[in-house]
C-alpha cells in the first residue's frame, strides 16, 4: 500500500512590539496535535523585548518540540511593512528548509491544537485555505498578555511546560469563551472538516475577500511563481488582497477554512490606516493588470 508522505509545513508569523501576545502565539503552536516543521517569526522592526521572547521559545522548543526548528527573521523599523516581511519569514524558511505548505499567521493570534492538521487535511494543489477569526474581549486580552508578561519577568516558557498547557485548555471550548463573552464569535470556531462541507468551502473560488493572511495557507509553490508579496504595499491593508488576485490569476483558488481553521485574535485599537488610499491604488493597478 503506498503512504503519502506528510507535506512539510512552515508557519510563518508576523510580529512588531507585541511580546506578550507573541508568547501566546508561540505557545499555541508549541501544542499543535500535529506540529509544523518550521515556525518563522517575522519580525517587522520590534525591540529587543521581542527578541527576547523569540529566545526563549526556542529554548522551549528545542526541549520539548525538537520536530519544530523555530526561526526568527527581523528587518529593521521603516513603517509598517508586513508584506516585506513576510517575504523575509519565507526566505528564513527556505533557507533552513524547502517547506511545501506555508502557513501565514499573525504574531497576535492564538491558534487552536488542530490549526495545522485541519489546514493540512483542506489543503489541495492549486488552492488557497483562506481561514478566519474570532475577537478576543478587551478585558480578557488584557488579562492574558498580563499573564505573559508575569511569566517572562519570574521564569522561562521552558520552566512552565504544564502551565502553559492547561491555560490554552480553554480555547478547546469556544462556547464557553462565547459564553462568557470573551470571544465575539462561537459558530465560526466550530471544527466542522467532514468532506460533506466541501462544496460549501468551494463554493467562493475567486473570491478575494475571504482570504486574509492572519490566516492563510498555500503552497510554497504558488507563492514563489507569483513573487510572493508585493513589498511596495506599505502601512495597514489590502497587501494580502493583492496576493490573492495574482494567484487566481495562475489558477489558484479560493478555499474557505472558516469553521475549521479559525484562530483567536487579540484584541487591540484599530491600526492607522492613513497609507489605505495609496494601498488600494496599488491594489486597483494590480486588478487591472489581471483582467
Amino acid at each position: 500500500m503506498r503512504t503519502h508522505k506528510k507535506p512539510h509545513v512552515a508557519v510563518v508569523v508576523t510580529t512588531y512590539n507585541r511580546p506578550t501576545a507573541l508568547a501566546w502565539t508561540l505557545a499555541a503552536l508549541a501544542q499543535q496535535s500535529v506540529s509544523p516543521e518550521q515556525v518563522v517569526v517575522a519580525d517587522d522592526g520590534s525591540g529587543s523585548q521581542t527578541q527576547q521572547v523569540v529566545q526563549a521559545w526556542q529554548s522551549y522548543y528545542q526541549a520539548h518540540l525538537p520536530q519544530t526548528q523555530l526561526h526568527y527573521a527581523w528587518q529593521p523599523d521603516q513603517g509598517f511593512r508586513a508584506a516585506a516581511a513576510r517575504n523575509l519569514g519565507v526566505q528564513q524558511a527556505v533557507n533552513h528548509g524547502q517547506p511545501d505548505l506555508l502557513i501565514f499567521l499573525d504574531g497576535d493570534c492564538i491558534a487552536p491544537k488542530v490549526f495545522v492538521a485541519h489546514h493540512l487535511r483542506l489543503h489541495q494543489a492549486g488552492l488557497m485555505v483562506a481561514g478566519g477569526r474570532g475577537l478576543l474581549s478587551p478585558a480578557y486580552t488584557e488579562q492574558l498578555e498580563r499573564q505573559a508578561l508575569t511569566d517572562s519577568e519570574t521564569s522561562t516558557p521552558a520552566d512552565s511546560v504544564s502551565v502553559w498547557r492547561e491555560r490554552l485548555q480553554v480555547f478547546d471550548s469556544p462556547y464557553w469563551l462565547w459564553l462568557t463573552k470573551r470571544c465575539d464569535r462561537f459558530w465560526p470556531m466550530l471544527s466542522l472538516t467532514s468532506s460533506i462541507w466541501q462544496p460549501l468551502r468551494d463554493a467562493r473560488p475567486r473570491d478575494e475577500s475571504l482570504v486574509r493572511t492572519c490566516n492563510l495557507s498555500l503552497s510554497r509553490h504558488d507563492f514563489e511563481r507569483v513573487g510572493g508579496f508585493d513589498e511596495s504595499f506599505v502601512g495597514w491593508g489590502l497587501e494580502d488582497t493583492d496576493l490573492a488576485l495574482r494567484l487566481m490569476v495562475q489558477g489558484v483558488r479560493v478555499r474557505s477554512g472558516r469553521f475549521a481553521t479559525n484562530v483567536y485574535h487579540l484584541w487591540h485599537a484599530e491600526r492607522s490606516r492613513d497609507q489605505l488610499q495609496a494601498n488600494a491604488v496599488r491594489l486597483e493597478n494590480t486588478r487591472t493588470a489581471t483582467q
